[in-house]
């Protein structure tokens, strides 16, 4: 789904006033506090559709910018709180710009009824960077800016992902892994708390890109997780013991055909229907893949994962 057809979808609630809000990572204080004392900066979105590529925004735009998710020729700019003149102004220095429509609404609605808070799949304990929820030492403890990007680890695709990865893992420790749509960075880690050497993380949406390497520094793992802005096929050929991918159908049907793709020892595929997981399980028999287990969600969504010729 776009940007348009998800924010004519979702339902748009009234004005809200928001206080200003720092959305720079803070430090953690005890266990169940916040050093700093911020708040969700994603509570209220208020979001403006411009017509046209709205190239400079993150320089334009210093407080309450949240975000710029570029989608083919159009731009959608996420703030914390109102922010009429500073758009105008920024319209105007560019006069191939025109603003489309506005919205407001709350970041549950955004994210489809899904919020910010934390949640725990196996030994992964995720959670916003402004909360400090209280855990055990046993957990392996990740805290998320969960961004504007659909991806913030809750939906049933996303959560299966994690726990196959958990189950790999308690396995063997695959030390090369390829991330292929990874939204916030997530899965990419999940493999890499869970002992990955090394992930590539790629995504073709620069907001995404952006959220994830946030996320990547967040956990200080950029020794270990390298965040690329492309197309999932341009990265395919990576030498990777495991390959995850929570991605679109059609991109799914042109990745698993490839070699490069059925001889990876590991892989993990998502966000596939129920009409769509007789056709991804008929193109992996076809590759001769050595093992392809299915996960089902309320007979909608299909995980589908195993190993490859090797």
């Amino acid at each position: 789904m776009n940007a348009v057809d998800h924010l004519n979808k979702v339902e748009v609630t009234g004005d809200v006033p928001q206080e200003d809000l720092n959305s720079t990572p803070p430090a953690l204080g005890p266990s169940g506090q916040n050093r700093h004392g911020l708040t969700n900066p994603y509570d209220q979105l208020y979001i403006y559709y411009i017509e046209g590529v709205a190239e400079g925004a993150e320089q334009h735009f210093t407080q309450n910018f949240l975000g710029c998710w570029i989608e083919e020729s159009s731009s959608f700019l996420f703030f914390s709180s109102e922010t009429g003149p500073e758009i105008e102004s920024f319209l105007a220095e560019r006069g191939q710009l025109r603003l489309m429509d506005k919205y407001q609404m709350t970041y549950r609605d955004w994210q489809c009824a899904d919020g910010a808070e934390d949640f725990q799949v196996g030994r992964l304990h995720f959670f916003p960077y402004w909360e400090n929820p209280a855990m055990s030492e046993e957990e392996l403890v990740i805290p998320m800016d969960p961004g504007l990007v659909f991806g913030n680890g809750r939906h049933p695709t996303t959560r299966r992902c994690l726990e196959v990865l958990d189950r790999i893992y308690s396995q063997e420790k695959p030390a090369h892994v390829l991330d292929l749509g990874t939204g916030t960075g997530v899965l990419a880690l999940a493999a890499a708390r869970l002992g990955a050497s090394a992930v590539t993380a790629v995504d073709l949406n620069q907001l995404a890109v952006d959220t994830a390497l946030r996320n990547v520094q967040l956990n200080d793992l950029t020794a270990t997780i390298a965040v690329h802005q492309g197309r999932a096929e341009h990265y395919l050929h990576l030498d990777a013991d495991l390959v995850l991918a929570n991605i679109h159908f059609a991109v799914l049907q042109d990745l698993i055909v490839q070699e490069s793709f059925l001889n990876k020892k590991w892989y993990v595929l998502s966000g596939i229907l129920r009409s769509q997981a007789p056709v991804i399980l008929d193109l992996l028999y076809q590759g001769r893949v050595s093992r392809a287990e299915v996960i089902e969600d309320d007979l909608t969504w299909f995980t589908i994962w195993g190993q490859g010729r090797r």
